[in-house]
């Protein structure tokens, strides 16, 4: 199970994320991660990821199309859509 916390500070103008770097093994053990769960989508979006959101096709094909004045929204639908596509 991955522990992610986020805390917000200086009234919402930052944030601090902090995540575990352990990954579940298919026997049930835990094992160390050398690479980061986390990546920046843009130079003010980051994703956490966890279970198959690992997957590396979609962060860059998501990194690919995000410009820089994409709302959050926006790039949370473009993130969504690589998903789906690489998933099915």
């Amino acid at each position: 199970m991955t522990r992610i916390i986020c805390a917000a500070y200086d009234n919402r103008q930052g944030l601090v994320f902090v995540s575990d770097r352990m990954v579940s093994a298919a026997d049930g053990s835990l094992n160390f991660e050398y690479e980061p769960k986390g990546r920046m989508l843009s130079y003010n979006a980051m994703t956490l990821e966890s279970g198959t959101m690992h997957i590396p096709e979609i962060i860059s094909d998501t990194q690919e199309e995000i410009t820089e004045r994409m709302k959050e929204r926006e790039m949370a639908e473009v993130l969504s859509k690589h998903y789906i596509l690489k998933m099915n």
